[in-house]
Protein backbone atom coordinates (compact mmCIF):
# COMPACT_ATOMS: atom_id res chain seq x y z
CA UNK A 1 0.00 0.00 0.00
CA UNK A 2 1.48 3.32 -1.01
CA UNK A 3 2.09 6.28 1.25
CA UNK A 4 -0.32 8.39 -0.80
CA UNK A 5 -3.17 5.94 -0.19
CA UNK A 6 -2.49 6.00 3.56
CA UNK A 7 -2.50 9.80 3.54
CA UNK A 8 -5.82 9.92 1.73
CA UNK A 9 -7.39 7.48 4.17
CA UNK A 10 -6.04 9.43 7.11
CA UNK A 11 -7.48 12.67 5.70
CA UNK A 12 -10.83 11.00 5.06
CA UNK A 13 -10.90 9.69 8.64
CA UNK A 14 -10.09 13.12 10.06
CA UNK A 15 -12.74 14.81 7.94
CA UNK A 16 -15.34 12.24 8.95
CA UNK A 17 -14.48 12.74 12.60
CA UNK A 18 -14.80 16.51 12.26
CA UNK A 19 -18.14 16.19 10.51
CA UNK A 20 -19.42 13.84 13.19
CA UNK A 21 -18.32 16.28 15.88
CA UNK A 22 -20.06 19.21 14.18
CA UNK A 23 -23.30 17.38 13.48
CA UNK A 24 -26.28 18.29 15.64
CA UNK A 25 -28.31 15.49 17.14
CA UNK A 26 -31.88 14.63 16.07
CA UNK A 27 -34.95 16.48 17.29
CA UNK A 28 -35.93 15.85 20.87
CA UNK A 29 -38.36 13.02 21.31
CA UNK A 30 -40.15 12.49 24.60
CA UNK A 31 -39.05 9.15 26.03
CA UNK A 32 -41.68 6.48 26.41
CA UNK A 33 -42.35 5.50 30.01
CA UNK A 34 -44.26 2.41 31.02
CA UNK A 35 -47.31 3.56 33.01
CA UNK A 36 -50.21 1.55 34.43
CA UNK A 37 -53.48 1.52 32.57
CA UNK A 38 -55.27 3.19 35.45
CA UNK A 39 -54.45 4.51 38.89
CA UNK A 40 -56.09 3.54 42.11
CA UNK A 41 -57.75 6.95 42.44
CA UNK A 42 -61.13 6.95 40.75
CA UNK A 43 -62.60 10.22 39.58
CA UNK A 44 -62.77 12.74 36.79
CA UNK A 45 -59.04 13.18 36.21
CA UNK A 46 -57.66 15.12 33.30
CA UNK A 47 -54.14 16.04 32.17
CA UNK A 48 -52.70 19.27 33.52
CA UNK A 49 -53.03 22.20 31.15
CA UNK A 50 -50.95 25.18 32.34
CA UNK A 51 -52.52 28.50 31.42
CA UNK A 52 -50.05 31.08 32.71
CA UNK A 53 -50.60 33.37 29.74
CA UNK A 54 -54.40 33.27 29.79
CA UNK A 55 -55.91 36.72 30.55
CA UNK A 56 -57.39 36.80 34.04
CA UNK A 57 -58.91 40.26 33.93
CA UNK A 58 -59.41 42.52 36.93
CA UNK A 59 -60.64 39.79 39.24
CA UNK A 60 -60.07 41.89 42.37
CA UNK A 61 -62.93 44.19 41.42
CA UNK A 62 -65.40 41.60 42.75
CA UNK A 63 -64.66 42.91 46.27
CA UNK A 64 -66.05 46.34 45.41
CA UNK A 65 -63.23 48.29 47.05
CA UNK A 66 -62.14 51.38 45.13
CA UNK A 67 -58.93 51.77 47.11
CA UNK A 68 -58.00 48.13 46.45
CA UNK A 69 -58.68 48.62 42.75
CA UNK A 70 -56.36 51.64 42.64
CA UNK A 71 -53.56 49.76 44.42
CA UNK A 72 -53.94 46.72 42.16
CA UNK A 73 -53.66 48.92 39.07
CA UNK A 74 -50.31 50.25 40.36
CA UNK A 75 -48.73 46.81 40.75
CA UNK A 76 -47.59 46.58 37.12
CA UNK A 77 -45.69 49.88 37.37
CA UNK A 78 -44.67 50.15 41.04
CA UNK A 79 -43.88 46.57 42.12
CA UNK A 80 -40.14 45.78 41.95
CA UNK A 81 -40.60 42.04 41.50
CA UNK A 82 -42.85 42.65 38.50
CA UNK A 83 -40.32 45.12 37.10
CA UNK A 84 -37.53 42.53 37.34
CA UNK A 85 -39.68 39.83 35.71
CA UNK A 86 -40.65 42.21 32.91
CA UNK A 87 -36.99 43.12 32.28
CA UNK A 88 -36.10 39.42 32.09
CA UNK A 89 -38.94 38.90 29.61
CA UNK A 90 -37.72 41.73 27.39
CA UNK A 91 -34.21 40.31 27.51
CA UNK A 92 -35.44 36.84 26.54
CA UNK A 93 -37.44 38.27 23.62
CA UNK A 94 -34.38 40.20 22.42
CA UNK A 95 -32.28 37.02 22.57
CA UNK A 96 -34.88 35.14 20.53
CA UNK A 97 -35.02 37.94 17.95
CA UNK A 98 -31.23 37.92 17.70
CA UNK A 99 -31.21 34.16 17.15
CA UNK A 100 -33.87 34.51 14.44
CA UNK A 101 -31.90 37.28 12.69
CA UNK A 102 -28.87 34.99 12.42
CA UNK A 103 -30.76 32.86 9.89
CA UNK A 104 -30.83 35.68 7.32
CA UNK A 105 -28.04 37.37 5.34
CA UNK A 106 -26.33 40.42 6.79
CA UNK A 107 -25.77 43.39 4.49
CA UNK A 108 -23.66 46.37 5.50
CA UNK A 109 -23.06 49.53 3.52
CA UNK A 110 -20.97 52.64 3.99
CA UNK A 111 -20.13 55.77 2.10
CA UNK A 112 -17.41 58.38 2.47
CA UNK A 113 -16.32 61.54 0.69
CA UNK A 114 -12.83 62.96 0.64
CA UNK A 115 -11.79 66.38 -0.58
CA UNK A 116 -8.13 67.29 -1.03
CA UNK A 117 -6.21 70.26 -2.36
CA UNK A 118 -3.02 69.37 -4.19
CA UNK A 119 -2.07 72.94 -5.03
CA UNK A 120 0.30 73.33 -2.10
CA UNK A 121 2.48 70.41 -3.37
CA UNK A 122 2.38 70.61 -7.18
CA UNK A 123 1.89 74.32 -7.47
CA UNK A 124 -1.35 73.86 -9.37
CA UNK A 125 -4.49 74.99 -7.72
CA UNK A 126 -7.36 72.58 -7.66
CA UNK A 127 -9.57 70.61 -5.31
CA UNK A 128 -10.07 66.90 -5.81
CA UNK A 129 -13.18 65.19 -4.51
CA UNK A 130 -13.45 61.41 -4.27
CA UNK A 131 -16.45 59.33 -3.27
CA UNK A 132 -16.21 55.80 -1.91
CA UNK A 133 -19.12 53.42 -1.52
CA UNK A 134 -18.65 50.17 0.40
CA UNK A 135 -21.07 47.27 0.24
CA UNK A 136 -20.58 44.01 2.11
CA UNK A 137 -22.83 40.97 2.46
CA UNK A 138 -22.39 37.82 4.50
CA UNK A 139 -24.55 34.82 5.22
CA UNK A 140 -23.87 31.89 7.52
CA UNK A 141 -25.46 28.76 6.11
CA UNK A 142 -27.06 26.70 8.86
CA UNK A 143 -25.50 23.49 7.65
CA UNK A 144 -25.42 21.66 11.00
CA UNK A 145 -28.55 23.10 12.57
CA UNK A 146 -26.77 25.20 15.19
CA UNK A 147 -28.70 28.37 14.35
CA UNK A 148 -32.05 26.56 14.35
CA UNK A 149 -31.30 25.03 17.73
CA UNK A 150 -30.37 28.47 19.07
CA UNK A 151 -33.65 29.86 17.78
CA UNK A 152 -35.64 27.04 19.43
CA UNK A 153 -33.83 27.67 22.70
CA UNK A 154 -34.48 31.41 22.49
CA UNK A 155 -38.20 30.97 21.79
CA UNK A 156 -38.54 28.49 24.66
CA UNK A 157 -36.75 30.90 26.98
CA UNK A 158 -39.03 33.77 25.95
CA UNK A 159 -42.13 31.65 26.58
CA UNK A 160 -40.82 30.64 30.00
CA UNK A 161 -40.07 34.28 30.87
CA UNK A 162 -43.59 35.27 29.79
CA UNK A 163 -45.01 32.65 32.15
CA UNK A 164 -42.78 33.90 34.98
CA UNK A 165 -43.97 37.45 34.39
CA UNK A 166 -47.64 36.45 34.48
CA UNK A 167 -47.08 34.38 37.64
CA UNK A 168 -45.25 37.25 39.33
CA UNK A 169 -48.09 39.66 38.58
CA UNK A 170 -50.68 37.22 39.89
CA UNK A 171 -48.64 36.56 43.04
CA UNK A 172 -48.30 40.27 43.76
CA UNK A 173 -52.02 40.89 43.17
CA UNK A 174 -52.98 37.95 45.39
CA UNK A 175 -50.70 39.15 48.20
CA UNK A 176 -52.24 42.62 47.97
CA UNK A 177 -55.79 41.28 48.17
CA UNK A 178 -54.92 39.03 51.11
CA UNK A 179 -53.37 41.91 53.03
CA UNK A 180 -56.31 44.13 52.26
CA UNK A 181 -58.67 41.42 53.48
CA UNK A 182 -56.66 40.96 56.69
CA UNK A 183 -56.72 44.71 57.36
CA UNK A 184 -60.46 44.84 56.74
CA UNK A 185 -60.99 41.98 59.20
CA UNK A 186 -59.00 43.77 61.90
CA UNK A 187 -60.86 47.01 61.35
CA UNK A 188 -64.25 45.29 61.47
CA UNK A 189 -63.32 43.53 64.69
CA UNK A 190 -62.16 46.75 66.32
CA UNK A 191 -65.31 48.55 65.29
CA UNK A 192 -67.62 46.06 67.01
CA UNK A 193 -69.37 47.39 70.14
CA UNK A 194 -67.78 46.09 73.30
CA UNK A 195 -69.26 45.84 76.77
CA UNK A 196 -68.01 48.42 79.23
CA UNK A 197 -66.53 46.41 82.08
CA UNK A 198 -66.06 49.51 84.24
CA UNK A 199 -69.69 50.50 84.22
CA UNK A 200 -71.36 50.75 87.64
CA UNK A 201 -73.97 48.14 88.17
CA UNK A 202 -77.42 49.42 89.13
CA UNK A 203 -78.46 48.02 92.49
CA UNK A 204 -81.62 45.99 92.41
CA UNK A 205 -84.77 47.73 93.60
CA UNK A 206 -86.57 45.87 96.35
CA UNK A 207 -90.31 45.61 95.94
CA UNK A 208 -92.41 47.63 98.32
CA UNK A 209 -94.29 45.80 100.97
CA UNK A 210 -98.00 46.30 100.66
CA UNK A 211 -99.41 48.26 103.47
Amino acid sequence: MSTRTLSLRACATIVAGLLAGCAVGPDYQRPKVATPERFKEIGDWKPAAPADLEPRGKWWEIFGDSELNALAERIETANLDVAVAEANYRQARAAAALARAALFPVVTAGASTTRSDAGSRSGNSGITTSHVLDLDASWEIDLWGRLRRSLESGVAGANASAGDLAATKLSAQTALVQRAGACSTRVSRRSRPRCNSHATATPPVSPRNPT
